[in-house]
């Protein structure tokens, strides 16, 4: 019977690719599968018993290996995102989320509006009045309100001794009221003892650092007063030269000056009087005083920053927590020293000239003068201290490689503290913590105030 031609395929996998081993007998290139024609019906037949082809690539166990660990990677990558579904779903009902990040914590947010250095029982702390914001996550329940705070912060360590809520956001009764922290004003009374914050339009605060607190006193300051009764529309500190008190104002356009060491209310007549009594018409009631004051001679026409300064030593006659007329010392009092009340005793020069741009006094007391300059005008020039003694005599020169604005120091027993503000073009100002060492005037960088930071539920 003659053979009918057909198309040899592999009876295994299909494939028409075969090796022919002699004149019936096939082996498939494919799979390797040995086949033979039988000519009677034109079946194929298929030989289980053959050795297998080398030239096909051989299955190993490291191919094995590899599709295995794609499998389980595939199985993973189902699980991590069917977790995170379900974990998406279910928030409401966790004490977190993964959108929401530590179920513990919340991001927080200061804009600090004051940042002064004072002595909590001896020790410098820093005061801080901040708005605050809290960032809270997705579906966090909001436990704290933003708003303004205020606390204390340990100078040596940057502990927070104590951070409490001064005004919430929503509290819109004071703000609609005349509240304008961006003009409040900040200073320490000597005679009071007591640091007084003074918030226009009509807002006073006693602020005390060894207990910790600040207090409203904006009613009760004036108890007794029976010309503020109707209440105070208008209030700010008076200049240093007029004395340690405020002039208020109150609802029937009335104004008065008030001085909380004395207890004393003054009218305008009274206190123009008053702050022009010589100091023996004051009946004892005056302390001698000293002050320390920079002269300055710009170096050119150019610029108003200087280029030699020199110290003066000011002796007066203070009138305790009483109306001043003190205008020698804003001034320069070697050409302006006009002074009708005859509360100045005398002034002299402590220092020969020296070189300086910018310079102030940052801090003074019975012993210390610590002077701030820049050594040229240059706008990224460093900042240059110098600490001498009160009879001008220089102790050290310390030129650390930063430029800092020095907004506020105070001596501690070894150290002065001192809050430094860096400027910048492209970024937020920072503000650090710095310290001189009064004996060597070693500097140190204690820490930076957090502006934005985490913080436990």
């Amino acid at each position: 019977m003659a053979t009918k031609i057909k198309p040899v395929k592999c009876p295994n996998c299909g494939s028409g690719k075969h090796i022919q081993l002699d004149e019936k007998r096939y082996r498939c290139r494919n799979c390797g599968t040995e086949f033979y024609l039988d000519d009677d019906d034109i079946n194929i037949n298929v030989n289980h018993h053959f050795d297998y082809d080398t030239r096909r690539p051989k299955y190993t166990a490291a191919d094995s290996f590899s599709d295995n660990a794609t499998y389980r990677w595939f199985l993973a990558g189902i699980l991590i995102v069917g977790l995170f579904l379900f974990l998406l779903n279910t928030c409401d009902n966790a004490a977190g989320s993964l959108l929401s990040g530590d179920k513990d914590s919340v991001e927080v947010h200061d804009n600090y509006t004051a940042l002064v250095p004072m002595l909590h029982k001896g020790r410098p702390c820093f005061f801080y009045l901040c708005e605050r914001r809290f960032d809270y996550g997705y579906n966090q329940k909001k436990r704290k309100p933003d708003g303004l705070y205020y606390g204390f912060r340990d100078a040596g360590t940057g502990e927070v001794l104590a951070d409490k809520l001064f005004l919430s956001k929503d509290d819109d009764e004071k703000r609609e009221s005349g509240f304008n922290l961006y003009a409040a004003s900040m200073a320490y009374f000597h005679q009071a003892g007591r640091w007084y914050l003074v918030v226009p339009k009509r807002f006073i605060y006693a602020i005390d650092p060894d207990t910790m607190s600040m207090t409203n006193v904006s009613k009760t300051i004036f108890a007794g007063k029976k010309a503020m009764e109707t209440g105070m529309s208008w209030v700010e500190l008076l200049d240093r030269s007029s004395g340690e008190g405020f002039k208020v104002t109150n609802n029937l356009a009335e104004t008065y000056y008030f001085f909380p060491a004395t207890g004393r209310l003054y009218t305008e007549e009274a206190f123009a009087y008053a702050s022009k009594l010589t100091p023996a018409e004051l009946n004892g009631e005056v302390r001698d005083s000293v002050c320390y004051r920079l002269e300055k001679v710009n170096a050119s026409s150019s610029t108003s920053s200087g280029g030699k300064y020199r110290i003066w030593r000011i002796q007066y006659k203070f009138h305790l927590g009483d109306p001043q007329d003190a205008d020698f010392l804003r001034t320069d009092v070697s050409r302006y020293n006009y002074d009708e009340g005859k509360r100045l005793v005398g002034f002299q020069h402590i220092s020969d000239w020296f070189s300086a741009f910018d310079a102030q006094i940052v801090y003074q007391d019975n012993r210390y003068i610590l002077i701030a300059y820049h050594p040229n005008i240059d706008d990224d020039a460093t900042t240059v201290f110098q600490l001498r003694d009160t009879r001008g005599r220089i102790v050290w020169t310390q030129a650390p490689e930063i430029r800092i604005e020095v907004n506020g120091a105070i001596r501690g027993d070894r150290q002065i503290w001192i809050r430094g503000t860096r400027r910048y073009s492209s970024k937020p100002d920072e503000d650090y913590c710095y310290s001189l060492d009064l004996r060597k005037g070693t500097w140190a960088c204690h820490y930076r105030f957090p502006t934005e930071y985490k913080t436990a539920e």
